[in-house]
Order: C-alpha cells, then sequence, then structure tokens
C-alpha cells in the first residue's frame, strides 16, 4: 500500500524512519493501515544498560542519587551501582563496574560474589547510592537501610572501595519487563542524604556519550531516547480489524563492529506488567554504524525491509503476515518472520551460506506460525563442513518455493529480453509432506540472469523493485518485490 526509498544515517536512524513510516506514510494514513505503536520501552542497546554523566562534574565532591524500581521480574534481575563506562553492552559483567543485583549478589570490578551478601529488592523498592569522590568508596542501600551497616558521612562499611581516582558513571543494567525511575536531585528525594552528600540540579545527560535524550527530572527508563529502544507495533490489517503483532530493536557491539537490527512476533501484547505472548524466534539483519540506502514496502498486514550496507550487500526482513491458502477461520493469524541470518551478533561482512534473505533462508533465520499457534522454522538450507545442503523434506522445517527446488531457480527471462517472468513464492511445510501454506505478500521469484539488484520490472501496472540476497549474485538469489 506504500513504499519509500531514501538512506539512513546509522542502524539506529534506520529504525526510526522505518517507525515514522509505519505510523505516519501519507499513503497509509489514506488507506487507514497506519501501524500503531503501543510501547517503547526504550532500552538501551543489548542489556538495557544506562549510562549518565560524572556525578562530580558539577563541582560536589559527595554525590547522592537514588533509584524507584518501578516494575520487575523474577526472570531479570536489575544491578544498580556505578560503571567505568557512561555507555556499555558488556552489563553487569563488565569490567569497571560495581553494583549490587536484585538478588543480593555484589559485583566487583565485573566479578559477581558467589553468594548472596545483601537482602533482594524488587518493584516497589527505593535503592540509594552514596559515592564520596575523595575516599573513590560507594555505599548502596534500600529503602532508608545501607547495605552491610554502613555509614557514608563517616565513611565506614563502604559496599565498594574503587580503585584510586577510578572515574566512574551511575550505571543501572536491565533488560525488558524492568522499569525504573532515576533521582539525582532534581525533585525531592524519598530519604535524606547522609550528612555532606548532595544530589544535582542540572541534567547528568552526556550528550555524545549517552543512549538517553532527557533531563534528570523524572527520569524513567522508558522515556524517549536516541537510542533503538524496543518498538512494539500493532499493524491491523487491510480491513482494520485485525491484530498482527511485531517489534523491533537495535543491537550494538561497537568493538565487533556489529550494528543490527532484532525483531519478532508474537501472538498478544500486554501493557502491565509487560506481557510478550506466544512469541516468535527473533530474525535479524547486519546493519552498520554508515549511512544505509533503504527501501520500505509497508501495508495493514506486513512490512517489508531491505537495506543496502556495502557495495553489493543487501540485507532484508519480512515481518507480519503472508497470504495464505485458507480462510481467517482455518487460518486467523498466518503470521511469517524472516531476516537475513540466524545470528544478531555477527557483523554484516560475514561471508557463509548462512548469510541469505527472507525468501531463501537458512536454518535459524525464518520462523512461520502453523495454525495451532506453534511456530516452525523455515529453513532452506543447511551448512555442513563449509557447503551448502538442500533441507530434507522430511525434517520438521516449512520451506520456500520455488527457492528450495533449485532447479527451477534457473529460468531465464520469458517473453522477449528484457521482459522477465514473476512467478509467486510459496510457504509450504516440510514437516506434512509438502503442504502448501500460502504466498509471501508482494514477494515474487525472478531470475538473476542478465539482472542486477536495483533494477525494476514493470508487469501491467505493477512496478517491482529487484534485490538479490546478501552478498550472493547467482541466478537464483534474486527476488522482485512489488512497489506499492
Amino acid at each position: 500500500m506504500a513504499w519509500e526509498s531514501g538512506v539512513a544515517a546509522n542502524y539506529v536512524d534506520l529504525l526510526h524512519k522505518f517507525h515514522k513510516m509505519v505510523t505516519s506514510h501519507a499513503d497509509l494514513v489514506t488507506a487507514s493501515q497506519t501501524w500503531t505503536l503501543l510501547k517503547n520501552t526504550n532500552l538501551s542497546e543489548t542489556e538495557g544498560r544506562w549510562g549518565f554523566s560524572d556525578l562530580a562534574a558539577v563541582g560536589t565532591d559527595k554525590a547522592y542519587f537514588e533509584v524507584t524500581i518501578d516494575r520487575d521480574t523474577s526472570m531479570h534481575l536489575v544491578t544498580i551501582g556505578v560503571d567505568q563506562l557512561r555507555v556499555s553492552n558488556a552489563g553487569e559483567s563488565a569490567s569497571g563496574f560495581y553494583g549490587v543485583d536484585s538478588a543480593g549478589y555484589i559485583h566487583t570490578n565485573g566479578v559477581k560474589s558467589g553468594t548472596a551478601l545483601f537482602g533482594a529488592f524488587g518493584a516497589g523498592d527505593v535503592i540509594m547510592v552514596a559515592h564520596d569522590f575523595n575516599t573513590d568508596e560507594v555505599w548502596v542501600g534500600k529503602n532508608g537501610v545501607w547495605y552491610n551497616s554502613g555509614v557514608p558521612n563517616t565513611n565506614t562499611f563502604p559496599t565498594f572501595s574503587l580503585p584510586v581516582d577510578l572515574t566512574v558513571y551511575p550505571a543501572v543494567d536491565h533488560r525488558e519487563n524492568v522499569k525504573v525511575t532515576w533521582n539525582f536531585g532534581a525533585t525531592a528525594f524519598t530519604y535524606t542524604p547522609p550528612t555532606g552528600y548532595s544530589g544535582k540540579t542540572t541534567s547528568v545527560i552526556d550528550p555524545v556519550n549517552s543512549h538517553v535524550d532527557v533531563i534528570i527530572s523524572g527520569l524513567v527508563s522508558e522515556a524517549t531516547h536516541v537510542g533503538g529502544g524496543m518498538h512494539y507495533y500493532q499493524a491491523h490489517g487491510l480491513a482494520g480489524t485485525d491484530v498482527i503483532l511485531s517489534r523491533f530493536w537495535t543491537y550494538k557491539n561497537a568493538p565487533a563492529d556489529e550494528f543490527n537490527l532484532r525483531f519478532d512476533m508474537a501472538d498478544s501484547f500486554i501493557s502491565e506488567p509487560l506481557s510478550w505472548v506466544n512469541p516468535s524466534s527473533e530474525g535479524s539483519i547486519m546493519l552498520w554504524e554508515g549511512s544505509i540506502p533503504y527501501w520500505f514496502i509497508v501495508n495493514g498486514r506486513r512490512a517489508i525491509i531491505v537495506a543496502r550496507v556495502a557495495a553489493g550487500t543487501y540485507e532484508t526482513a519480512y515481518v507480519g503476515w503472508y497470504m495464505p491458502y485458507a480462510t481467517p477461520t482455518e487460518h486467523p493469524a498466518p503470521a511469517y518472520i524472516g531476516g537475513s541470518y540466524p545470528d544478531y551478533w555477527t557483523r554484516y561482512s560475514v561471508n557463509d551460506w548462512y548469510h541469505r534473505s527472507f525468501w531463501d533462508p537458512s536454518l535459524g533465520s525464518a520462523y512461520v506460525r502453523e495454525y495451532n499457534g506453534n511456530w516452525l522454522e523455515v529453513s532452506n538450507w543447511y551448512v555442513s563442513s563449509g557447503t551448502e545442503y538442500k533441507d530434507a523434506l522430511t525434517s520438521n522445517r516449512a520451506s520456500i518455493h520455488p527457492y528450495y527446488d533449485i532447479q527451477s531457480r534457473y529460468v531465464r527471462p520469458c517473453y522477449g529480453p528484457d521482459t522477465y517472468w514473476l512467478s509467486p513464492v510459496t510457504l509450504f511445510n516440510a514437516a506434512t509432506s509438502g503442504e502448501v501454506l500460502g504466498e509471501l505478500d508482494g514477494v515474487k521469484c525472478v531470475s538473476g540472469f542478465g539482472n542486477a539488484a536495483e533494477n525494476t520490472i514493470t508487469e501491467g501496472a505493477d512496478t517491482y523493485l529487484v534485490v538479490s540476497q546478501s552478498y550472493l549474485t547467482r541466478v537464483q538469489d534474486y527476488a522482485a518485490l512489488l512497489l506499492e
């Protein structure tokens, strides 16, 4: 129903542009097919780590702040303390991290204690942190009581003694289903700071190194920020009555030069407490920090993403419903999710047989929802000893035709030198002896013979964009995507 092409500044900007596209593109608005943003948890990339500027930067030698646990789960620990890094992907295990986690374990320079040394904390608790920059000591407490009977104003029994003159920053490590509120002093503290300690009344946000874009007053881990965030969406179908749920978020591992986009789907969504019911496995595409030419093709049922990250390397994703060979009663939620690679922690430049596309996926990079709600893996190929092999029809997976049948992918142009035959791209369930499930919406198989990525093909009134999968340029590696 709508498509857009452009250039994103980097992998995070690609997600921002995608958000703007699905929620406000004029053609989607006209057709009443915009997506609804259900929630943006705004996690920092990877672990939900938050980093802030040095508390000593505005002149106080003895700093105090509080973190209120608004929402917690037994599945995800919250670790609060100080960190040598403003923003990190390594979490509580990072060298330079000092904190106490919600199970009562202490983390010293990234090393977790063997036993729980303090009482646990959770939703409703207020965690206090006091830092004496003169003595390089840190105290952590809960609900007005300092751990280990510490007394910050007399410098006794600190929770941590930091290396001399180590520059550290307030830090919280958490993942999804967790929500915390920071208070650095812009509003009244819940507990009176120790004698000689004070908060801050100006912003502690580092505009360069932090993922957040807010000031200290009422800072919450769900506030708007400049990072990727975890965006929960509902698409409403072509008639506006369907519930098609997906979420997108970014991944960053700067030392490994990995800057990627992750996504999945689910059957239902509950906001508080946050619940993502019957989720699929993840899909991912590998991106980078540099500029990214992109194409978005979106309607009320699904989104297709194409991103060029290097000369001749295309990352592709399909998230949403396909066109089922069944009635809505027979299959009320025909969802398909596919990416380019099975592991999101991978650099875009990897050139192995697992690096493919949503229309010709390898093991672990695509999934289809069955009639009974189970998510079935979709895989045309697997790799053994560096060699590409076709997945067996007897395996407990689905596959995609005609790419699964290598012979049918060698079709050359028909009807003339500049005209190509476009064939449907269909899902079939190999686990049930080839039951045909339906077609990918707006996706056709096209030969790569005499063809090239970013060409366009016209069939009647329809225009298709030609795309090759990942770094591959064999004649069987191409698809044509309907620009509508």
